[in-house]
């Protein structure tokens, strides 16, 4: 299995091998953590997406359906 990206990072740069944990609380010291949403944009309108896949994307869709191209 291949090396996760930051500790192949880290080797290619600074010459060192580290493990996962390493990189792990290496960045964690630094203020680095992975980031994941709490929730949902407040301002999501479901009206204003429906209307959206409905007028703008079925033009998008059938431009690139006659360009042959794939979407």
């Amino acid at each position: 299995m291949d090396a996760p990206r930051g500790c192949r990072l880290i080797a290619d740069k600074f010459g060192i091998e580290l493990s996962l944990a390493s990189v792990g609380k290496l960045l964690a010291s630094l203020g680095l953590t992975p980031q994941k949403p709490l929730m949902r944009a407040y301002e999501r309108d479901p009206e204003a997406i429906e209307a959206w896949k409905r007028d703008t994307y079925r033009g998008i869709a059938a431009r690139a359906k006659r360009r042959g191209a794939e979407i």
